[in-house]
């Protein structure tokens, strides 16, 4: 398994796709109207995984979860 993403472009690139589709379906699932989805979105975007999510793309944590809790 390669694992170096410093070095391959095309694999930082994947990644980053991945990430922000699984920080989008957390905001979507946040905002939406499944009240056990919001739940779990909401209690997921507040945990340490999504801020280290977000430290990886360069986003600002703090920032999401004001803009998720308004």
């Amino acid at each position: 398994m390669h694992t170096d993403t410093d070095t391959d472009p095309a694999i930082t690139d994947g990644y980053r796709r991945l990430l922000c589709a699984v920080l989008g379906r957390a905001w979507d699932d946040a905002h939406g109207r499944n009240e056990y989805n919001r739940a779990t979105a909401r209690a997921w975007l507040n945990s340490p995984s999504a801020a280290a999510l977000c430290d990886w793309l360069g986003l600002s944590v703090e920032r999401l979860r004001q803009r998720v809790q308004a």
